[in-house]
């Protein structure tokens, strides 16, 4: 990431919703050196929208566990 670069994160949202198609067509209109992105989502949006572009991806694990509340 250059130095004077913004840089601004995104969350695609419902994996089975719109948002990954909408961020990424949305990304390849942006010009890419006035902002550096990283998009935060699910791991098969992210691997499917990302084939065919120029997208660097990298996956984080996670130690969240969800509580039952019952």
């Amino acid at each position: 990431m250059q130095k004077n670069k913004k840089t601004l994160i995104i969350t695609l949202g419902d994996p089975q919703g719109i948002g990954a198609e909408i961020t990424f067509n949305a990304l390849k209109k942006l010009p890419q050196n006035k902002a550096d992105f990283i998009i935060i989502g699910d791991k098969f949006s992210l691997e499917k929208f990302t084939q065919f572009s120029n997208v660097k991806t990298c996956e984080i694990q996670s130690n969240f566990k969800k509580e039952n509340k019952h």
